[in-house]
């Protein structure tokens, strides 16, 4: 089972893109938990009425305050509060998976597994040198994002989120890869960033 965690702030209809892209999944074995950073009863209303939260896939938390800290605190607190599956992806609400992600993680049995994205940052890593570019991933600063990596979620837990800083997703790889798991990469784009 992969328990995908989607931090979000204020996103409506990122939200529904991104609950169709974990629906189109060739494969069930996931659960995702959209987490708002802050209260926000309206929108758990409308993911309701519009079918986006079932309860039983698809779960949707809010927290009792805004932390506006790149949503790193929502990460701390999910892997820690809802993760009980057999990886974890960490993710933001506005990112699109293709409809083979979750097949392709279920394959491989490492700790460690990531995978290749588009990225829409203009940056000299991507392929074009610009914004929605081809980012060839590497266990490198800056060459890889935190929604192309699934962690072990036993590995994922025990070294937690602590990260607050707009890179915290390097300082939690680095704190990952230090306990020396067995790693992959998927040789394929599985992820688009926004």
């Amino acid at each position: 089972m992969l328990d995908v965690i989607s931090v979000t702030w204020g996103h409506t209809y990122e939200l529904m893109m991104h609950v169709a892209c974990w629906r189109l999944q060739t494969s069930d074995d996931w659960r995702l938990h959209v987490v708002h950073d802050g209260p926000n009863p309206e929108l758990r209303r409308e993911c309701m009425q519009r079918g986006l939260i079932d309860g039983r896939q698809t779960f949707f938390h809010e927290t009792h305050e805004r932390h506006n800290d790149h949503g790193h605190s929502l990460r701390a607190w999910a892997l820690r509060e809802l993760v009980t599956g057999d990886h974890v992806l960490l993710t933001n609400v506005d990112n699109y998976y293709v409809p083979v992600c979750v097949e392709q993680i279920e394959k491989r049995t490492e700790e460690f597994i990531w995978w290749d994205l588009i990225h829409n940052y203009d940056t000299p890593i991507n392929h074009n040198e610009s914004s929605y570019g081809l980012m060839q991933a590497r266990l490198k600063h800056g060459c890889i994002d935190m929604g192309a990596v699934a962690v072990d979620a036993r590995l994922a837990r025990h070294v937690g989120f602590r990260g607050r800083t707009e890179d915290a997703d390097w300082t939690y790889f680095e704190q990952c890869l230090s306990r020396h798991p067995t790693v992959h990469k998927i040789n394929k784009v599985l992820t688009v960033h926004n």
